[in-house]
């Protein structure tokens, strides 16, 4: 009996899941030509590679200048701001922003800072490829530890999954899409990461809210709440 009730449990889950993506094909469309060819280049190419391929670009006045400040979109700070705002709108909805990014970014924290112990491009290039001259976007603080993952793509993917979903047109599902990877992207071209940390941080941000709005849906968590923080 447990294991019928368990195995009907993970079948509404599964429906719910499929609800999502139909809802939201253009969006993940979208990261997964991102995804494939981030995944070719980490097999094909190892991390030194691969960054010094992402670096060559950097230099450029206005393309820098892009990047340097849409990084902040990865902000944790900015997320949850977005979430309290959301509130006003829709009490439930901002809710899932705000708790998707706790759990998210709480995991990112423990496995950067207690599990993995990997240098950033600023630290490797400095100390041990000495030889290889690196680009750096002027006014860019770059860090040396604590690399992966990357809690900015977390972040941004939390966010931008999570506006994606309350998008009703497919150009702004897709647009979502995009700023999600230009905001992980951001991370590589400022030095901050290695292709590898954002792409297992932009995981961590996509799934976890996924699974929090598929456990919302299922468990019909405030449903009381789908309204704004003054409707009646």
């Amino acid at each position: 009996m447990k294991l019928k009730k368990w195995k009907s449990k993970f079948f509404q889950m599964l429906v719910i899941l499929k609800n999502i993506i139909q809802k939201n094909v253009v969006f993940f469309l979208t990261i997964i030509i991102f995804y494939v060819y981030a995944f070719y280049r980490i097999f094909i190419f190892s991390k030194i590679d691969n960054h010094l391929f992402f670096n060559q670009w950097v230099g450029n006045f206005y393309v820098d200048i892009f990047f340097k400040y849409l990084t902040h979109f990865g902000d944790g700070l900015f997320v949850v701001l977005v979430g309290f705002l959301w509130l006003f709108k829709n009490i439930r909805q901002g809710l899932i922003l705000l708790i998707a990014y706790a759990i998210a970014g709480g995991l990112v924290a423990v496995l950067k800072n207690y599990v993995f112990d990997v240098a950033r491009p600023h630290f490797v290039f400095d100390y041990f490829h000495k030889d290889i001259a690196v680009k750096y976007v002027e006014g860019v603080e770059v860090l040396a530890l604590n690399s992966f993952p990357s809690g900015h793509s977390t972040a941004a993917f939390v966010l931008f999954t999570f506006l994606a979903f309350q998008s009703r047109l497919n150009w702004q599902k897709s647009l979502m899409g995009i700023l999600g990877i230009l905001v992980a992207f951001s991370r590589v071209y400022l030095s901050q990461h290695w292709l590898n940390d954002i792409i297992a941080g932009s995981l961590i941000g996509l799934f976890i809210t996924l699974l929090v709005i598929i456990f919302f849906d299922y468990k019909q968590w405030l449903a009381n709440y789908d309204k704004g923080m003054f409707d009646r």
